[in-house]
């Protein structure tokens, strides 16, 4: 189902498409609740997470995403 986000979104602001609800963080769109979204890492199929730290990312290793260190020390 195409939708289009608010073009000058404050953070905390929500948007709703179908059943997913979305908020912006001030930086990108995150679902945040709906019929089939999980809110945890852990609730996702293809996502392995092993003793998470601090400045880590998640990177895909071309059929799973792990956590592991940033190339950047985590800074956006």
């Amino acid at each position: 189902m195409p939708s289009d986000f608010p073009n000058n979104p404050e953070t905390g602001d929500t948007h709703t498409i179908g059943d997913i609800t979305w908020e912006w963080s001030g930086y990108a769109w995150v679902a945040v609740g709906g019929t089939g979204v999980s809110l945890s890492l852990d609730g996702l199929t293809d996502v392995t997470i092993t003793g998470p730290q601090e400045n880590q990312v998640l990177k895909y290793n071309g059929s799973l995403w792990n956590n592991s260190q940033s190339l950047d020390g985590g800074s956006f």
